[in-house]
């Protein structure tokens, strides 16, 4: 049998999901996709991420969409890549909250 191996920060980087950072070092990953929000589950929980769950519905397409909420630092390890791309993120948007 073959042992397939995947990193975590592939599963972040590839697929399909919004990804928001709120300017306070905190960082929402969504999709639409429940299969695809098993993998993010999985590779938050192999990362021993603490994050909150949480389920929003689109009242105009009635869609769900499942997130995901923790610190941006809790993937600065695993995610190197990603950590710097949300943090730049994250950096812009408190410019923005800060200015306004």
């Amino acid at each position: 049998m073959k042992t397939l191996k995947i990193k975590t920060e592939w599963i972040l980087s590839t697929f399909p999901m919004s990804v928001y950072a709120d300017g306070n070092g905190t960082v929402t990953i969504s999709t639409l996709c429940f299969s695809d929000a098993r993998w993010i589950e999985l590779t938050l929980d192999s990362m021993n991420i603490l994050y909150e769950s949480f389920e929003m519905t689109d009242n105009e397409t009635d869609r769900i969409e499942l997130a995901w909420e923790f610190e941006i630092q809790a993937i600065k390890e695993d995610c190197p890549k990603l950590y710097k791309e949300w943090s730049r993120q994250d950096l812009l948007n408190s410019a923005y909250l800060n200015k306004n």
